[in-house]
């Protein structure tokens, strides 16, 4: 059994040397990260752009800048339009909040294993909606060099990938599994990663846990629901070494229905899904090197751009 702590309660995350700076202001680096999980309306998001004097973070803008290419990339120009906001100036907050978020998983937290100790591995769920991150899984899926048994996307037994967005998982295997979503409906396109973490890595893997705190001896998915502590999340840093041990199709998922007090029921419709289980394996260093200097590159010619 093992507690999962909030950010919020942990000594680190005020230390001086752990903050982060917004428009010049140092801010608590719990509070930066829990703006991942906010789901802003369009209009309240570029309204507190314009109050701040900065762009919050928002996991929709930055996945999209993530998944898709230059000429691919959608910008909301309606609202940004209505606030004033061009192109440039938007897509500078966006590789600056890309370029800190990066830095802030990797640099600001304490690792698992100061937290949680080594009793235990960590087993990390994630859904996709694969419309959403198809040019991202095709690419995820072109990596896989290694020869092996080849996953119906593409990805081998065997192989190691490394991830090229930030990705929210949950220690809730139904949680993620309530996430996952193609159309048309597909079992290869329904997929669900499975992501074992062993105690060894856990000095190198820290503690970025994005919820409520939470006991695995207390808190069984019913009473996580009634708290609104479902999703216990974990966000998974950019340049994650994942090895695939396994692929399997899940056909036997029947759905599943929780209840909650006074709320309505949590209900996962049954679904044919492909799970791919991985065993993180590292951190892809040259990797994070070579894409944040690309995105300080692209910071440095908007900001040129504009002048």
């Amino acid at each position: 059994m093992t507690q999962f702590p909030s950010l919020f309660s942990l000594e680190s995350t005020y230390n001086k040397d752990n903050k982060i700076t917004r428009n010049r202001k140092k801010v608590n680096v719990a509070d930066f990260l829990y703006e991942w999980k906010s789901e802003d309306e369009p209009d309240d998001y570029f309204e507190t752009r314009n109050s701040r004097g900065y762009y919050t973070l928002n996991y929709q803008v930055i996945t999209h800048l993530l998944c898709n290419t230059i000429e691919e990339i959608q910008l909301p120009e309606e609202y940004m339009k209505g606030y004033n906001i061009d192109a440039k100036d938007f897509l500078c907050g966006q590789l600056k909040n890309m370029k800190l978020l990066t830095e802030s998983l990797a640099n600001k937290l304490p690792s698992c294993s100061e937290v949680i100790g080594r009793h235990t591995g960590l087993v990390l769920y994630r859904g996709f909606n694969y419309n959403r991150y198809k040019p991202l899984l095709q690419r995820m899926s072109e990596q896989s060099s290694v020869s092996g048994i080849s996953g119906i996307s593409g990805i081998s037994v065997g192989s190691i990938i490394t991830t090229e967005t930030f990705l929210s998982t949950s220690l809730q295997e139904l949680t993620a599994i309530n996430y996952i979503y193609s159309k048309p409906h597909k079992p290869e396109h329904n997929i669900l990663w499975k992501i074992i973490v062993d105690a060894k890595y856990f000095d190198e893997f820290n503690y970025a846990f994005l919820s409520k705190t939470f006991h695995t001896g207390d808190d069984d998915i019913h009473t996580l629901y009634t708290r609104d502590n479902i999703c216990c999340e974990f966000l998974l840093n950019i340049g994650a070494l994942l090895q695939c041990d396994a692929v399997d199709v899940i056909t036997d998922f029947k759905g599943a229905n929780i209840k909650g007090e006074y709320k309505r029921d949590y209900i996962i419709s049954k679904k044919t899904y492909t799970q791919y289980t991985f065993r993180f394996v590292g951190w892809n260093i040259q990797y994070v090197r070579d894409i944040t200097a690309k995105w300080a590159k692209h910071l440095r010619k908007l900001k040129s751009k504009r002048n």
